[in-house]
């Protein structure tokens, strides 16, 4: 992969974009390396030169897309020590991300229903979990929580709620903007909050 990542900013753009629209539009089995060669405006062999194999840029692009959500996802993080102000950011971040990077995020949610157990992708998410369980231990106040509620538990709801909003988000825009999204979101964090919380942190 050396000889690709040293290729000028433009061209591996257009080869990574060329990719993913390739890859999400019609999965890795139908997909055709002809149709991205053409897009991206390279020869077949300069594309098996720089990748070897179909399966190996389907696995680049794995990587690539997990690593770069996960360091748009992170970046400047509110520091509050409560979950659903947490949550409410991430959900509007990521609904926001779709928008900006509709092929990554297209071609993340077909690896999710074609290749969900893909060893690569099992590691990808692993680390994103990780570094969510260490965000959530050191910044949020475990304290205001029901007995019982732990913090796997906690994990789970942030990513399961942001997640979910975030592909909503993706198979509605541009109809609906990121606000009024989490306007409609609003009844489900109050919800979350009763739910989760101690009645006086409620």
């Amino acid at each position: 992969m050396e000889m690709f990542e040293n290729l000028e900013e433009e061209k591996k753009k257009r080869i990574i974009n060329a990719s993913l629209a390739e890859f999400s539009r019609k999965g890795f089995k139908d997909s055709s390396t002809n149709v991205i060669v053409s897009e991206a405006g390279i020869s077949k062999g300069a594309l098996f030169h720089y990748f070897g194999s179909k399966e190996n840029l389907y696995q680049y692009l794995m990587t690539y897309s997990s690593e770069m959500i996960k360091k748009k996802v992170l970046e400047n993080l509110p520091e509050t020590d409560d979950l659903i102000e947490l949550i409410r950011f991430l959900t509007k971040r990521k609904a926001i991300l779709t928008s900006t990077y509709p092929l990554m995020f297209e071609f993340y949610y077909s690896i999710l229903r074609e290749r969900p157990d893909d060893p690569t992708f099992q590691q990808l998410v692993s680390q994103s979990m990780e570094i969510m369980n260490r965000l959530i231990s050191e910044q949020i106040d475990m304290s205001k929580f029901r007995e019982g509620i732990s913090l796997e538990q906690v994990v789970e709801v942030c990513v399961w709620v942001s997640e979910g909003f975030a592909r909503k988000y993706a198979q509605i825009h541009p109809q609906l903007e990121v606000d009024t999204m989490l306007q409609s979101a609003e009844e489900l964090f109050d919800t979350l909050r009763v739910m989760l919380y101690k009645e006086e942190h409620v």
